[in-house]
């Protein structure tokens, strides 16, 4: 094969030639219309702990520099109708995806417009096409994280992979969630779609919110552990709820709902349901027990 032969066989496969610098490993970034300058590698400490417990760690962080190179000409002022022009240039930062353990951000320069009428302050500035909507990270690391959180990743796992705090990818993975299980109508109102299978055998029990007086109850499939309802309080109106939102053509194929002992939820499943069973878990039965003979007097 010559020469000829073998560039226009790299360019069939999808070959990309870039120019050789030692030390560096060149590869597609994934980001379109940004052209990298040059880069800088520092070091940063992060506290993967607490206020309360910190644990801060020391992380390379590789510092991406370049120019957005979208076309974005704007012509006249959108107040006024004065011509624009360009008016110097604005830097945004925003977290990429990591490369191995090393955090990775990259700072792209874009151009801004300014009106050219005198007492017209208005300004702006073009998109910037790979910026994830809603946060300051680039869509290739949303669409990440996301991957690793459908992998059943904690929030906390996430944020030491990926750098972002963790209230990011809290609201990453609640986007996430609602794309998969939330419809939303013509007027914006968001439901809750019903379980896409059928539970033979399911599980309430409440939990305690922030180490405060508030509860919320979870109900699941005992078979698939698939979460099926979550809502705050512990009183019967949330099995009435969750009845309502499954309908009592799905609940009449539930043999059996494992509870604790909260009268709340027996008496509200037979009420709505008298075909269930109610069966107490094994955990509270001990439990139960437990706090009996502690009371019995020697």
């Amino acid at each position: 094969m010559n020469i000829t032969d073998l560039d226009s066989f790299k360019q069939d496969h999808g070959y990309i030639s870039v120019d050789p610098l030692e030390g560096f490993i060149s590869l597609p970034s994934g980001l379109d219309c940004f052209k990298q300058t040059h880069c800088r590698l520092q070091r940063v400490n992060r506290n993967d702990g607490t206020k309360v417990k910190p644990l801060v760690r020391r992380h390379d962080e590789y510092e991406l520099y370049g120019v957005c190179t979208q076309k974005y000409e704007p012509k006249v002022c959108p107040r006024c109708g004065a011509p624009l022009h360009r008016n110097g240039s604005i830097t945004t930062t925003l977290r990429h995806i990591p490369l191995g353990d090393s955090y990775s951000l990259v700072e792209a320069d874009r151009p801004r417009f300014r009106c050219s009428s005198q007492g017209c302050e208005y300004s702006e500035v073009g998109s910037i096409p790979f910026k994830a909507q809603g946060h300051l990270i680039t869509e290739p690391l949303r669409l990440y994280t996301e991957a690793l959180l459908a992998y059943g990743m904690t929030l906390k796992e996430v944020s030491h992979i990926t750098g972002l705090h963790k209230c990011v990818v809290k609201d990453i993975d609640k986007a996430r969630l609602e794309g998969l299980y939330v419809t939303v109508d013509k007027d914006g109102k968001k439901t809750l779609i019903k379980p896409e299978q059928q539970a033979r055998f399911i599980g309430i029990d409440e939990f305690k919110l922030h180490d405060g007086h508030k509860y919320a109850t979870v109900i699941l499939d005992m078979e698939s552990g698939c979460i099926l309802w979550l809502q705050t309080g512990k009183k019967k109106q949330v099995v009435y709820d969750f009845i309502e939102h499954v309908g009592l053509e799905w609940m009449s194929k539930v043999e059996a709902v494992s509870s604790d002992m909260n009268s709340d939820f027996e008496e509200a499943f037979l009420e709505k349901c008298p075909h269930m069973k109610v069966v107490y878990d094994h955990f509270h039965l001990i439990n139960f027990r437990g706090r009996k003979l502690i009371r019995i007097p020697a």
